[in-house]
Parts: structure tokens; C-alpha cells; sequence
């Protein structure tokens, strides 16, 4: 009981200015605003005009239908801190810490005392986040990488400042622990104090997705990563996936058990999608930051004059009760933000192991667009937000004010970003883009000729008016295309992806009104396995190629070709996977694989048998 007792204290101490958000939210107050306006008005375009129909919105990078975040972890550490001590966490602990977070987002997390009669259920938010596996130089890390914070004036004595002039700033510790690309990777700094307190004060803070990359980041004390309960991490990614304090700009400490509605946020526009935290399934309410106990369902809420529905059980307020959680509404909204501003972490290869293959090369060069009529700080978030073929998987931003490139050039190798695909010649092949907003238009190029000029004929798909999904803003463009005989092979050749608003003229090399065009290196080849895809005897079907890499597909062959259905094991019999898989005629089946390194059994099934053979994923 006492253990019980001094975990409540500890997370009572905690709840007290926990989250410094608003703190560093402050400079780019002005700009949410904005891109807060820009999507509601999006939304209520899509509504008026009647394209409500639901968009296919497809995973960018699932495993088992979450998706994976890489992180990396800058540990601050005070002069002398030895690892394993109360400002040196280990890297079991960290991992530890966040899979607690993991199973908050999921819903899954055994609170210790359980949870309230009255708590209802739990969103699952489908966020992983998961410690990087290669560096910004593709070779093998942890994804923790610690620092001597002593080398910054004051930081061994007061830490970061925030609120005080002592201590060290975010800008020297980031000079220290320079940021990891935030396309790639979401940065945690795991410091020993705020304004010189350890175990009490803000406990930790994050910027919003719609932050500079500078500032798109999160900051946490070391006393968190142990602190049973602790939902710091889980609160602050919410910040980071769009997500506000859900009595928004009121005051974040009234007095407890004040009846005055004096506390409640504002109602600017009477608008549950405008007003508050912008989420309507969290009913408006005070900051419960000094009440204890925690007030239920039973409890009048005096911003809404009835009893509250659960707010004060919610992940993003300031409450002290024994388990929290998210709302459905507060999982759209983050979706939304999150993946229109920061879409490209969900189909980062940071979290996968670095890859021993060779890169397929560099196309030719060719024209680049010549430019935007319209001014990238109007953040309408046009282009290319996800592009697929092959192993092609990359999402992207479109432009705004702080990504406002019209051109990008992802032809390059980049161990970062899956970017490049071989594809068999003379097979259908598949192409989805993703854009935001309606009234967009799809144009791509293969440069087949290989003379760094795409001509006419040369235009593989197009489509204007993309249907969009009003809850999401993702609208999803699918095309087919099949290569010319004349193609050139075993040649990177360039392709071209133009996603432009009300322009449908779109030419290659053209000016933009809006948009973005991003370039990608494809290369046909006659067979895409690495081995003679050839049955013996015994064989019902095979696997090739295999051993195969991490996010490169796979095919199977196999002597009876109708109504195949792939499930993919751990060697221990657990699923892993039900990959989708693709007729690519006479017997072929591609399979899309999200694997990472190790070794699977794949069981292929006709409805009748059942077949399995080893995959090895180098």
C-alpha cells in the first residue's frame, strides 16, 4: 500500500505543470492558426461540393495494421551520471518506457490500479514508436545515442531552462545532440531537469506537427522513463500528431473544485471542430489539474452544466485519475495533422535494419519545373502526399510554408526513404498517388527512352478531380501502366510525379500553380528474382527471391494459381502478417511484405492445402 500511496503522490507531483507545450508553442501561434483554418476550410469545400464519399486511404507503412514511427533517443546526461542511474537511464529502460506508451496507444496497457466503472473504452491510436535501427549514414544503431551534458554551462545543476534564466537552452543541447532528420525521425531528448527541478515542474514538452523541423521534437525528463503510470510520452507524442489540451487555452491550473465556469475554454466560434482542444467527442471542460479525487461521470461539469462523459479520464488533459485514454475523435484528428504534415515518418526506413543491397543507380538528369505562380506560404499542401510502385513507399508533405519545394529529387540514393524499384518488363504494373485536398490533378512520366526528356508518349498516368475523404483529406489515385517493348533496360530511368490544383494542363517541365513534382528512379529487368524461378519435382510452389531484403517484394510461384490466400509466421508459429498479393499471371503472385530481418515460415493456401516454406529477410 505504500508503494500504491507514494506512486499516486509521485503522479500527483507529476500532473502538477506537467507539459510545457504551451510554452514553446507560443512563437508559432500564428501559423496553427493558419493551418488550422486551411483544413477546416478544405473540409467544408469537400462537404459543400458533395465528394464525401470515402476515399480508399491506404497504409503507408503498416505492420500488423500500426504504423511505425522511428525515434531516436538523445540522452543528456549530467557529468559523472553513471548508466543506469536516475539521469542515465539504460537501454532496456527506455525501451521499456516505450512500449508503455506503445500499449497506451493501443489500449492494451494494464494500469496498476485498474480502471474506473465509468472509464468507457479506449481509441486505439495505430502508433508505434520504434527505436531506429540505422543512422542518418545507414549504418547500425541502437537508436539511443547519450551525450555529456555537462559541457553546456549550468546544465548539471538546473538542466534545460524554461521559466528561470539558469540552466542550459534547447538551442545548446540541440547543438550538443543535433537533430536526426525529422522526415526520417522523430527526436527525443531525455534531460535530467527543467528550471532545476528533477522530480516536480513541467515534466516534459512537444511541438506540433505543424512546427519547422527546428522545433518538431520533444524534450522529457529522465524521471518520467521509470515513473510507474507515466503517461508524459504518450501525452507529448499527442502534441506531435496534432493533438491539444483538451480544455485548450484556458487556464491550465483554476482552483480546485471551482464551480466558476470563469475556467472553461473560450467558444470563439461555436464550433466543437474550431473551439477547445477542435475535437468534439471531448466534451468542454476545465483543466482538473488540482482536483483530487479525480470527479466522474456522476460529477457535474460546470463548462457544460451536466455530468461529465469522460474527459477527465482523457490522455491529453490535466487530470490526476488512475488510467487514461484517447477518444475516436482525437484519433481522426491526429490522423489528419499528422499524416498531412508529417506523413513521411510513417514510411521511414529508420526502424529497419540497414540493408546490404546494392542501389539500383541514378537516372540521367532532366528539366526541373520552372517554378510556382502561387506563393508557397498560402499552405495549401498540394503534391505527391504518398507514392507506390513496386518498392517505391514514400510519403511526403506538399507544399507549405515550411516545406515549400515544388521540385524534389528523390532519385538519389537514400538509405532513408524507399525511393527506387526494379519492375518486370512487360507486366502490368500498379502506381497509387496520394494528394490532399479536391481538385488536384495526377500526372507521371517514365523517361523509357532514357534521353533525360519526357515526351508525350512518355505519359504513364493521369487523373484530375481525385475523390477526397472528408474526415481524412486524403484522396487516392490508382493507375496501371504496362512498358513498351522499346523500353530501355537494366537502366535507372527517371519518373516523374506531378500533383498540381485546378491546373489541368500539366506539363512535365512547366510552372506550377500550386503543386509539386517529385522524381523517382524505376528500372525494368526481365525477371525480378535473383534465382531460375524453376519446380522441381516436389515443388507445389517457390518462394523467390530468398533470401530476400527488408521492404523488397517477394514472389511465389506456384503449380495450382487460383484463390491463393499467404499468411507469414515467426519461426515460433506466431502471425506476423496477411500480406496482400497481386495475380501477376502464369502462376505469379507478387507479395507486398513488411519484414523486417529474421526468419518467417510463408503457408500459401488454395482453400483446400496448405504449403509452407522458409523466407529468410537479410
Amino acid at each position: 500500500m505504500g508503494l500504491c500511496l507514494l506512486s499516486i503522490a509521485y503522479s500527483a507531483q507529476q500532473r502538477q505543470w506537467s507539459c510545457g507545450f504551451d510554452n514553446v508553442q507560443v512563437p508559432y501561434q500564428r501559423q496553427n492558426e493558419e493551418i488550422d483554418d486551411v483544413i477546416y476550410k478544405m473540409r467544408n469545400q469537400i462537404l459543400k461540393q458533395g465528394s464525401n464519399t470515402p476515399a480508399k486511404t491506404v497504409a503507408n507503412k503498416t505492420v500488423n495494421g500500426v504504423y511505425e514511427i522511428p525515434v531516436v533517443v538523445h540522452v543528456i546526461a549530467p557529468t559523472g551520471a553513471s548508466l543506469g542511474t536516475a539521469y542515465n537511464k539504460t537501454d532496456a529502460q527506455i525501451q521499456a518506457w516505450l512500449d508503455h506508451c506503445n500499449q497506451m496507444y493501443a489500449g492494451t496497457y494494464q494500469w496498476l490500479q485498474g480502471v474506473p466503472a465509468d472509464f468507457g473504452t479506449a481509441a486505439i491510436m495505430p502508433i508505434k514508436l520504434v527505436l531506429a535501427k540505422r543512422d542518418p549514414n545507414c549504418n547500425p544503431t541502437t537508436g539511443i545515442v547519450r551525450y555529456n551534458g555537462g559541457t553546456i554551462s549550468g546544465y548539471d545543476t538546473y538542466g534545460v531552462k524554461m521559466n528561470t534564466s539558469s540552466g542550459a537552452t534547447t538551442a545548446q543541447v540541440r547543438a550538443l545532440a543535433p537533430h536526426w532528420p525529422e522526415a526520417s525521425y522523430f527526436n527525443i531528448y531525455i534531460i535530467n531537469k527543467v528550471d532545476g527541478g528533477g522530480q516536480y515542474g513541467i515534466m516534459g514538452w512537444a511541438g506540433l506537427p505543424q512546427n519547422p523541423n527546428a522545433s518538431f521534437e520533444s524534450f522529457m525528463k529522465s524521471f518520467v522513463v521509470t515513473l510507474q503510470d507515466d503517461i508524459t510520452l504518450a501525452h507529448e507524442f499527442g502534441h506531435s500528431m496534432g493533438l491539444l489540451h483538451t480544455f485548450g487555452n484556458a487556464n491550465s491550473s483554476p482552483p480546485a473544485g471551482t464551480t466558476s465556469t470563469d475556467y472553461c475554454p473560450l467558444q470563439t466560434n461555436n464550433n466543437c471542430n474550431r473551439d477547445d482542444d477542435g475535437v468534439c467527442d471531448t466534451e468542454r471542460s476545465r483543466s482538473l489539474l488540482s482536483d483530487f479525487p479525480t470527479p466522474t461521470n456522476a460529477d457535474m461539469n460546470y463548462c457544460t452544466n451536466s455530468n461529465y462523459q469522460g474527459v477527465q479520464y482523457n490522455m491529453m488533459n490535466y487530470s490526476n485519475p488512475i488510467a487514461y485514454k484517447f477518444t475516436d475523435g482525437q484519433h481522426d484528428r491526429s490522423a489528419l495533422y499528422f499524416f498531412a504534415l508529417r506523413g513521411a515518418l510513417s514510411t521511414s526506413l529508420g526502424a529497419t535494419a540497414p540493408s546490404t543491397s546494392t542501389p539500383i543507380g541514378t537516372p540521367v538528369a532532366a528539366c526541373t519545373p520552372s517554378g510556382l505562380v502561387n506563393a508557397a506560404t498560402e499552405d495549401f499542401l498540394v503534391g505527391p502526399t504518398l507514392v507506390k510502385l513496386g518498392n517505391i513507399n514514400n510519403a511526403s508533405t506538399g507544399v507549405w510554408t515550411y516545406a515549400p519545394n515544388y521540385y524534389e529529387d528523390y532519385t538519389g540514393a537514400n538509405c532513408l526513404k524507399a525511393t527506387s524499384t526494379e519492375l518486370a518488363i512487360n507486366q502490368t504494373q500498379s502506381i497509387q498517388v496520394n494528394v490532399t485536398d479536391s481538385n488536384n490533378s495526377v500526372r507521371v512520366w517514365i523517361d523509357y527512352n532514357n534521353n533525360g526528356t519526357f515526351e508525350t508518349s512518355e505519359l504513364v498516368a493521369t487523373e484530375d478531380n481525385i475523390a477526397i475523404d472528408p474526415v481524412t483529406l486524403i484522396g487516392t489515385f490508382n493507375g496501371t501502366f504496362t512498358a513498351p517493348s522499346s523500353t530501355v533496360m537494366n537502366t535507372p530511368l527517371r519518373m516523374r510525379v506531378i500533383v498540381d490544383y485546378q491546373n489541368s494542363n500539366i506539363t512535365p517541365c512547366g510552372q506550377l500553380q500550386w503543386g509539386q513534382a517529385e522524381d523517382y528512379t524505376v528500372k525494368f529487368v526481365t525477371n525480378l528474382s535473383t534465382i531460375d524461378a524453376k519446380f522441381s519435382d516436389n515443388d507445389d510452389f517457390i518462394i523467390y527471391p530468398n533470401p530476400t531484403t527488408a521492404h523488397q517484394d517477394i514472389f511465389i510461384k506456384t503449380k495450382n494459381a487460383k484463390n491463393i490466400k499467404v499468411t507469414i509466421t515467426d519461426m515460433a508459429g506466431r502471425l506476423i502478417e496477411t500480406p496482400s498479393v497481386k495475380d501477376e499471371m502464369n502462376g505469379t503472385f507478387r507479395v507486398n511484405h513488411h519484414l523486417l530481418k529474421g526468419v518467417y515460415m510463408v503457408k500459401v493456401s488454395n482453400g483446400k492445402d496448405t504449403k509452407a516454406s522458409k523466407l529468410i529477410v537479410n
